[in-house]
């Protein structure tokens, strides 16, 4: 499946799937992702609108995959599981110099 697929529901589960804290909305839904108990990126998540069916736009998953750090197409491995929650740390931190867990 190709990024432009992805429904926000599916971005939504990165909340469980990465241990997502301090989830808040707004204007924009944004999630804290911390290392080590301490905070390292806040993230950019898709609002939850109903039903249309229809994939989230290009230019919010744009959005969410530079809030992420990542490609487009490594964002949606990601999403669709083939990229998993322990390898994104292992890149969380070999990208910010961190100490192994």
């Amino acid at each position: 499946m190709s990024a432009t697929g992805l429904s926000v529901r599916d971005i939504r589960r990165l909340v469980d799937k990465l241990g997502l804290t301090n989830l808040r909305q707004g204007k924009e839904t944004l999630a804290d992702y911390c290392l080590d108990g301490k905070l390292v990126y806040r993230v950019k998540l898709p609002n939850e609108h109903g039903g249309s069916g229809r994939g989230v736009s290009t230019g919010l998953l744009k959005s969410c995959s530079v809030s992420f750090h990542l490609t487009l197409g490594r964002f949606a491995e990601l999403v669709l599981c083939t990229f998993t929650g322990p390898d994104y740390e292992t890149h969380v931190r070999d990208r910010e110099k961190l100490p192994p867990g």
